[in-house]
């Protein structure tokens, strides 16, 4: 093939506006769950922007009630992280460990009623459970809740891009920043004032 032109089709990144869940959407879910298990399941999902596979994979060890942080070993990339977590979840934490079973040998933070460890498919299931009993009709997974949910919410409360990127580990600046679009409310709010005759 030397000295011939050769073209690769390549995939160019999805870089849509991304699906999320507002505050009255994430505070709906939280009100129908009344397992104490599942409540802190969600709640370290979102305040800690888990992906599911780093939640199913947390053992005992990776919280720090003290602290309010989330140790992820193996995050997306092979990366470890150190996330927080708000006094909220780390409430609804404690009522989970105090009624917690002891496991021997490997301890996973949460296990199902048969000691096993979380499968991603078992918690999503959960999560939709959840998201069809609280009413909330848009599009979106326990990813939409976790993660576009968490970022959008951060920008939208005025939360500058750089802190937004390192909350949600991304590689990139620019992948954080397709999350800008609920700024659009401050846009028509700030054309509004300084745009007058």
């Amino acid at each position: 093939m030397n000295g011939q032109d050769v073209a690769f089709k390549c995939v160019r990144p999805k870089n849509t506006i991304p699906y999320w869940f507002d505050e009255m959407d994430v505070l709906k879910i939280f009100a129908v769950v009344h397992n104490v298990k599942h409540h802190a399941m969600l709640q370290v999902a979102f305040f800690a922007s888990l992906r599911v596979s780093e939640l199913c994979n947390l053992d005992f060890e990776d919280i720090d009630l003290q602290n309010l942080t989330v140790r992820v070993k193996c995050g997306k990339g092979r990366k470890p992280a150190l996330q927080y977590i708000s006094d909220e979840c780390a409430k609804s934490l404690r009522q989970y460990l105090a009624a917690r079973p002891d496991i021997e040998g490997k301890q996973p933070l949460f296990t199902t009623d048969y000691g096993n460890q979380y499968e991603r498919t078992s918690f999503y299931r959960i999560f939709m459970t959840y998201k069809k009993l609280a009413g909330v009709e848009k599009k979106g997974g326990l990813h939409v809740f976790a993660r576009h949910s968490f970022a959008s919410l951060l920008i939208k409360r005025g939360c500058d891009i750089l802190t937004t990127k390192e909350l949600m580990r991304h590689n990139d600046v620019y992948t954080t920043m397709r999350y800008l679009h609920v700024s659009d409310g401050e846009k028509r709010a700030k054309y509004s004032q300084y745009l007058t005759l």
